[in-house]
């Protein structure tokens, strides 16, 4: 009863309930299989973790954890390759399996479908991939106005209102998104110098990583920087939080194991 009722709630764009957003909560179930993965002890409960984490991913169904799990695999598995490990090719066949056992993720796929194409509808802001799409595209109008500085940090909610206002007649905080973007959203706040700025700072961030050849740390912050091209993490508290805890954690993690 339970899986019929939240496969019918993924049918209509809804999700399991989380105890934080279901955003950032499939980013920490994708950073535990990560840290799980580069500590892994060939131990049973190891296994029954790692196991555990990614099939609960699949039948929570957000994006932004399967997305970064199947980018992060990918990886692994052509690190193998290089190393002549064929049977990682096996791996391939996860996807495909869990897709077909995953009655919420085969919902959830086919409402995102669904909810693209109603960008060409007039109702098209009923619809939450919808909704982020127009969002892109107007924080896009705003840098096109404003290139070389942009509209300011301040100014920029209130300019997105007046977007939506000029394009839809109406404003409503239950419907209108701000762009689920950083990059579009210092682009759009700070312009072109702010945008270089923010890159050349992440750049050094990952830099510093790979040069202490801290892998895990590296793949955590990497992550979290790749949500960031669907999620405005950097401006949430939560999601700044998330990157404190992984540098935070990873520091004490390579003092420990030097």
């Amino acid at each position: 009863m339970i899986l019929f009722f939240w496969k019918d709630a993924y049918s209509k764009g809804q999700v399991l309930p989380t105890f934080i957003h279901h955003s950032k909560f499939s980013f920490i179930l994708f950073c535990s299989v990560v840290v799980l993965i580069f500590n892994y002890k060939n131990k049973y409960y190891y296994n029954i973790l790692i196991i555990y984490f990614i099939i609960y991913l699949h039948f929570l169904s957000v994006k932004t954890g399967l997305l970064l799990l199947y980018l992060f695999l990918f990886c692994v598995i052509l690190y193998q390759i290089v190393n002549k490990k064929w049977y990682y090719l096996l791996l391939f066949l996860v996807p495909i399996i869990l897709y077909k056992a995953s009655p919420t993720l085969q919902q959830k796929l086919a409402y995102i479908e669904y909810d693209i194409h109603q960008l060409k509808n007039k109702n098209s802001i009923e619809y939450s991939d919808a909704r982020r799409i127009i969002s892109y595209q107007i924080a896009f109008d705003i840098f096109k106005e404003n290139k070389l500085l942009g509209v300011g940090l301040s100014n920029y909610k209130n300019i997105t209102q007046e977007k939506f206002i000029e394009k839809y007649n109406y404003y409503d905080n239950e419907k209108m998104m701000y762009v689920h973007n950083s990059y579009l959203h210092i682009l759009a706040s700070c312009g072109i110098l702010g945008l270089i700025l923010f890159l050349i700072s992440i750049i050094s961030i990952i830099y510093y990583y790979i040069k202490k050849q801290d892998f895990l740390v590296f793949s955590l912050v990497a992550s979290f920087f790749i949500c960031c091209f669907w999620d405005a993490y950097t401006e949430q508290l939560a999601g700044l939080s998330i990157l404190i805890l992984i540098v935070i954690l990873g520091k004490q993690y390579a003092n420990k194991n030097e």
